[in-house]
């Protein structure tokens, strides 16, 4: 059949014309669910609190026993894998408070044991095994970063749309020297 206003036969709409709208609303569909995995997740952090701290009791998240291996140098305790910095976080919190049977304060109990060659990870195993420290673990959104990556992914989204649309275009000029479809009902 002719077009009579351009003068040029119109195609027909096949199979593959719908299938391949399909597959282009699929793909942008898949590339937003993707899209917004990935940038969202920096929108998330992690704070951790410890039983050895004022605000434990009154935080809520998901608890974790803290473990370490002095012999092997391993240490794991909510964000801490080094034991300086899960003794620092001891003494900025406990530091002035004295040694149960002894007249010193802990922060000068520590600095006593390093003198006598002790390392840091095997007085954080004796602090983990000694007191049963446990780490809570919450989870924060920044709201800002989080309508940032949102619109990130819009943006992908909206972008393989058109990409994907202008290549179908290109293929319908390619294979009819036009785009324009005619639907032919049965």
């Amino acid at each position: 059949m002719t077009d009579i206003s351009q003068g040029a036969p119109m195609a027909v709409e096949g199979w593959w014309h719908r299938l391949f709208r399909v597959l282009i609303l699929g793909a942008t569909i898949a590339v937003l669910g993707y899209s917004l995995a990935i940038f969202c997740q920096s929108a998330k952090h992690h704070s951790y609190s410890y039983n050895f701290e004022p605000n434990f009791q009154s935080s809520k998240g998901e608890d974790a026993r803290c473990e370490a291996q002095a012999s092997l140098n391993l240490l794991s305790c909510g964000e801490y894998s080094d034991g300086a910095e899960l003794l620092a976080r001891y003494l900025k919190s406990k530091g002035a408070d004295k040694v149960p049977g002894s007249t010193e304060t802990v922060a000068e109990y520590f600095e006593s044991q390093l003198r006598q060659g002790h390392g840091d990870t095997e007085l954080a195993a004796n602090l983990i095994r000694d007191r049963q420290l446990i780490s809570r673990r919450q989870t924060n959104w920044d709201t800002t970063k989080l309508v940032v990556a949102t619109a990130k992914a819009f943006a992908m989204a909206a972008a393989c749309l058109i990409i994907l649309s202008a290549i179908y275009k290109a293929v319908l000029f390619t294979s009819h020297g036009h785009t324009r479809l005619r639907k032919e009902y049965e």
